[in-house]
């Protein structure tokens, strides 16, 4: 394992990140957190997942063409995009888990009125 340094007091001690870890320990805190980081990350893969399959599945009843069906994939990756920058602004000024709740609840609501769009412009 790498050691990194620990200044105590004037004396410079090296510490295994192993030890380190195993002398903080870990709690509830670290479970949910870990839970909390897993769903969001689960739930952005599943996002880009199912816009590559629906936008194939929506192609014929809509009658998009293929650049109308690039443009659906395309503004996904662009709001996720936009989504950081502001979600992290956010979170810069208010904490992480303000920001990230922020990142989800948008998330959410976007993603149950997209569910309903009649047409490609609505959902977009």
């Amino acid at each position: 394992m790498m050691a990194s340094p620990l200044l105590s007091g004037e004396e410079e001690k090296c510490v295994a990140v192993d030890a380190a870890l195993g002398h903080i320990g870990h709690g509830k805190f670290h479970l949910l957190l870990l839970l909390f980081a897993g769903a969001t990350q689960f739930a952005d893969a599943m996002e880009l997942i199912l816009i590559s399959f629906l936008a194939d599945e929506l192609r014929c009843p809509w009658g998009l063409s293929q650049f109308e069906v690039t443009c659906l994939q395309l503004s996904v990756l662009v709001g996720m995009g936009v989504g950081a920058v502001v979600s992290g602004s956010i979170s810069d000024r208010f904490g992480r888990w303000r920001g990230t709740a922020f990142a989800i609840a948008t998330t959410g609501i976007f993603g149950l009125l997209s569910s309903f769009a009649p047409g490609l412009y609505t959902m977009l």
